[in-house]
């Protein structure tokens, strides 16, 4: 496992972090915020390839959006080609034209229903997340097994609960038992 946190150094040491994962067969994905006019004074356009161009990141999550752009696709494939847009929120049919993968958040606590975006466009590839310092996330992986997501594991918070190896088993064992032969 590769920690990205003993990598310093800022853009750098991201493209450092990108390259070792790289070679451990992983991808680097990065935040970006499209929604943040505050702390930086170039558009976002440039603010993305600036990032991207410093990175080499394989992937960008929308942070606060459901939907890309083929401005922000065309942008990102301008400086490295078939980068992933990856939306924060479930995208909405009309906005999946646009990106090829999203995430579901643990905060929708609904009974396992069938989630019918994998019906109108079966390769939008979506993740159910897991906020590991939240809860127990073995509801999550269910959900994600359900509906044939992937689990995105959120792990923001500093140190891990007693509880967190146990659910990591559960995910192991239902992984296994879908594997094909």
């Amino acid at each position: 496992m590769i920690c990205i946190a003993t990598y310093l150094g800022g853009l750098p040491g991201l493209q450092l972090a990108a390259n070792d994962l790289r070679s451990a067969g992983a991808k680097l994905f990065v935040a970006y915020n499209p929604w943040d006019e505050s702390t930086r004074a170039e558009g976002h356009i440039k603010g993305l390839t600036d990032l991207l161009s410093g990175t080499s990141a394989d992937g960008v999550v929308l942070d606060t959006k459901g939907e890309s752009s083929r401005e922000l696709q065309e942008a990102a494939d301008g400086v490295k080609s078939g980068v992933i847009m990856y939306s924060e929120g479930m995208a909405v049919p009309k906005d999946m034209q646009g990106i090829i993968s999203g995430r579901v958040h643990n905060a929708l606590y609904y009974p396992p229903m069938l989630n019918l975006n994998k019906f109108i466009k079966p390769d939008f590839t979506i993740f159910r997340v897991a906020e590991v310092y939240k809860e127990p996330i073995q509801r999550e992986y269910a959900v994600a097994f359900f509906n044939g997501y992937g689990t995105e594991i959120n792990q923001f918070a500093p140190g891990h609960p007693d509880w967190e190896d146990e659910q990591n088993v559960i995910s192991g064992k239902n992984n296994k038992n879908t594997q094909r032969k």
